[in-house]
């Protein structure tokens, strides 16, 4: 699966770790390509909440990482759901909602949402039509 689009939603505030970015970066991929290949999805825009439900409840349990490596595949995922504009909607069924009586991690990373991305991709189909 092509995760241009999403890769290109993700940005990082200056301290951010070059190892960070490039481990973000990763899992993103690995994510996409895991999804492309049991569902047969081409693009990230055809990624469903039933996708990441059987990444979360399925593909995770069965690789057998450690816990600290789960966790980083889930904050990885709740990228994915931001950059896909899904953030309102599918982090509660997910639970994978942030406690921020809690606390935890400062991030370093951001979604940005232009609609150059959005509006570019329609251009072109409508040119080749």
């Amino acid at each position: 699966m092509n995760c241009k689009t999403i890769l290109q939603r993700v940005k990082y505030s200056t301290d951010a770790s070059k190892l960070t970015k490039n481990r973000d970066k990763n899992k993103i991929l690995m994510l996409c390509n895991v999804m492309g290949q049991h569902f047969s999805l081409d693009q990230p825009e055809q990624i469903r909440l039933k996708h990441l439900q059987y990444i979360k409840n399925h593909w995770l349990i069965h690789q057998g990482f450690s816990q600290s490596t789960n966790d980083r595949y889930i904050r990885t995922m709740r990228l994915i759901i931001d950059a896909l504009g899904r953030k309102q909607h599918w982090s509660k069924p997910l639970g994978l909602e942030k406690d921020v009586s809690k606390g935890g991690r400062p991030t370093v990373s951001r979604v940005t949402h232009t609609r150059s991305v959005y509006y570019s991709r329609n251009q072109r189909r409508a040119s080749c039509r």
